[in-house]
């Protein structure tokens, strides 16, 4: 059998240890159908094989795009285990069904045995001769090719900040591309992202293993509130009619689903095992998503996107799986490391902080090619943007961070001109934890450990922060859910009371690495962590208004039979009653009391200067004292609107008591 790998089973499947065989007693064909209408659409592959049931249980089967594909030299597509399959061990004959991802090329399916018997006669005597690790992998039978109607498909059409539609397809039509926005075409613009980009293998080698993919962008200029219709492709055919709204209308709440580390799972009834590890949390998490009746303005991935790792064709399969989601919810995204990191970069590019090879030479190449963000550069790849009541800030944990960077530089410009009054809340972002409950601590890779990042992070952009008054900050890298205190300087400063944290002096910080990946279970217990848990899912984050957060952490539905999809397994809310301000504003009231104090002053010395030199003081009467204000007792008169559904007054009643006790 294919060995399990860290993200997904193509990393372990070694083309240079694959091998033609001549073998006369197994086949493989396709049963249905020849030629395949649209991407996603299953295709049904027969399996035979004569042999004994032991010989059988080393069996797989691999697609491969294009057809023809030495399988020496590419990796496959597509992987499934035949001892997985039911009957097919034991009888020698299966029925494989696979969807398939139009990656713009003919498919063909490929049997492979490990062959731990193999001699001479089968054509791989050789091997035990010249250096072969292990028993060969000897590929004995190939189908025939099959074909996509349309090889030219546009797919996965994606609404990105600033805001941009962005979509796929094989990229060679002629007259061009282009999308229809509000009943005018609007021409895109075409990137075909090349191999000789990427840093380093299985990027630029066995990994890039299809046609690559043509990401064609058309940018929308729009106002919060309007809601742009579109239709994207080309002349040969275009994407569905829909639509999107460029952000939240003025008086309207703003929601953001966030979450970190999802990957590709399979689509249900699909047999194929390449994702055995990362499957159906992950796909999980994208069908919730896609179904959600919540008014979603954002989805928000703070990294550890598909888990590609140097693999073309995952990136693909990412993209269908993300596509019912992508056509209802704007997407905006953060490198992680297994995007951006590697050893070493071109000398044109400006290289990962941290070093080690989690990207599989990526580079950020296809993350910046499939999802374009608004950064400057893939060499600057941080942003923020206004959405609704929120300013959103993405920063690149994977680059170079530390006070007087361009990235340092650039956070503190941006946090410094963030105008309160009109986004009142800040909603920071990254993909390696700045607080994280975590033993995992390694100097290695330029010391990318948790422990590590965490002071490195709390040392030069943690100041930025507590001086700019970030409201909440999001995280993912590690692959648990934990919500932590408002922190500073490594330490809790405020702790929630019932759910409510009420004016936090910094920062609250929330881990939601559980999109879809393996969970990692290293917590330790910190001061800081209110509470630790291992579940899959995402969060969902509602800005009620300028006064009033909510936060809910929900169940994908891959976790339990107990526990249904949507299921609330964390809550909080932030609650402010005094109003932050930015440097400017700050610095404003600073003149104004200075220019107060000096008029005072000058007012001062004028009544000295005219008070009657010989005047005898006379006792004045007692005045009466007058009763507290109220307004020294917030409790008094201020209804606390700290309740998770504001609009219920028996919930803002039962808020309103819980804030009592804490006064």
């Amino acid at each position: 059998s294919v060995e399990q790998g860290y993200s997904h089973r193509l990393q372990r499947v070694r083309p240079w240890e694959m091998r033609e065989a001549s073998w006369g007693n197994a086949s493989v064909r396709v049963a249905s159908p020849k030629v395949v209408a649209r991407s996603g659409d299953a295709v049904e592959v027969v399996v035979e094989r004569v042999g004994s049931a032991e010989d059988r249980g080393n069996d797989w089967l691999a697609a491969y795009t294009p057809a023809g594909t030495n399988v020496s030299e590419k990796a496959p597509a597509r992987i499934v285990n035949m001892s997985e399959i039911e009957g097919y061990a034991s009888t020698g004959r299966a029925t494989v069904s696979l969807s398939l991802t139009n990656m713009r090329s003919t498919y063909d399916f490929v049997l492979f045995t490990e062959a731990w018997w193999c001699d001479s006669a089968y054509g791989c005597g050789d091997w035990w001769y010249f250096g072969g690790s292990s028993a060969p992998r000897l590929a004995i039978a190939r189908s025939e090719p099959i074909s996509f109607a349309n090889p030219d498909e546009p797919r996965a059409v994606r609404v990105l900040p600033a805001w941009r539609l962005v979509w796929t397809s094989r990229g060679d039509d002629p007259e061009g591309y282009f999308c229809v926005v509000d009943g005018e075409e609007r021409r895109a613009t075409t990137r075909i992202a090349s191999p000789t980009e990427a840093c380093g293998p299985p990027a630029n080698g066995v990994g890039f293993n299809v046609v690559p993919a043509a990401t064609h962008r058309v940018d929308v200029a729009c106002e919060p509130g309007d809601v742009v219709e579109y239709r994207c492709g080309s002349a040969a055919a275009l994407t569905p009619a829909a639509s999107f709204e460029c952000g939240p209308s003025p008086g309207r709440a703003t929601r953001l689903a966030v979450f970190g580390d999802l990957g590709r799972g399979e689509r249900p009834g699909d047999d194929s095992t390449t994702w055995k590890e990362y499957g159906s949390p992950a796909a999980a998490t994208a069908r919730l998503l896609a179904s959600s009746d919540a008014e979603i303005d954002l989805v928000y991935h703070v990294g550890d996107i598909s888990y590609a790792v140097g693999y073309s064709s995952v990136w693909d399969d990412y993209l269908d799986m993300m596509a019912p989601a992508h056509r209802r919810f704007k997407y905006a995204l953060n490198l992680g490391n297994h995007e951006h990191d590697f050893p070493t970069f071109p000398a044109d590019r400006v290289s990962s902080y941290y070093t080690g090879s989690d990207s599989g030479g990526e580079c950020g190449v296809p993350t910046d090619a499939h999802y374009p963000a608004p950064w400057r550069s893939l060499d600057a790849p941080w942003y923020s943007l206004e959405l609704g009541l929120a300013h959103v800030v993405a920063m690149c944990t994977e680059c170079n961070f530390t006070t007087g960077s361009p990235q340092w530089r650039w956070l503190e410009a941006d946090l410094a001109a963030v105008d309160r009054d009109e986004t009142p809340w800040i909603v920071f972002g990254g993909h390696r934890p700045g607080y994280v409950d975590s033993d995992y601590s390694s100097p290695a890779h330029n010391g990318a450990g948790d422990v590590e990042n965490m002071r490195l992070w709390i040392a030069h952009v943690e100041p930025l922060l507590l001086r700019y008054e970030v409201d909440i900050a999001f995280w993912g890298h590690n692959h648990a859910v934990q919500r932590l205190c408002a922190c500073a300087d490594g330490k809790c400063v405020a702790r929630s009371a019932a759910g409510v944290f009420l004016d936090p002096p910094a920062p609250v910080h929330y881990l939601a690495g559980t999109g879809g990946a393996s969970f990692t279970e290293n917590a330790v217990g910190a001061d800081f962590a209110e509470s630790v848990f291992y579940k899959w899912g995402y969060g969902l984050l509602t800005l009620h208004n300028a006064t009033h957060l909510e936060f809910v952490f929900l169940d994908n539905g891959a976790n339990h039979p107990d526990s249904p999809p949507n299921t609330v397994l964390d809550r909080f809310s932030i609650v402010k009653t005094r109003h932050a301000r930015t440097r400017t504003h700050r610095n404003y009231l600073l003149a104004f009391f200075l220019a107060g104090l000096l008029l005072a002053v000058i007012l001062s010395l004028v009544a000295l200067r005219l008070r009657p030199r010989h005047a005898r003081p006379t006792d004045s009467p007692s005045l009466p004292v007058s009763p507290k204000d109220d307004d020294d007792d917030p409790a008094a008169t201020y209804e606390m609107p700290i309740a998770l559904h504001p609009d219920d007054p028996s919930s803002r009643a039962s808020a309103h008591t819980r804030y009592q006790s804490l006064v």
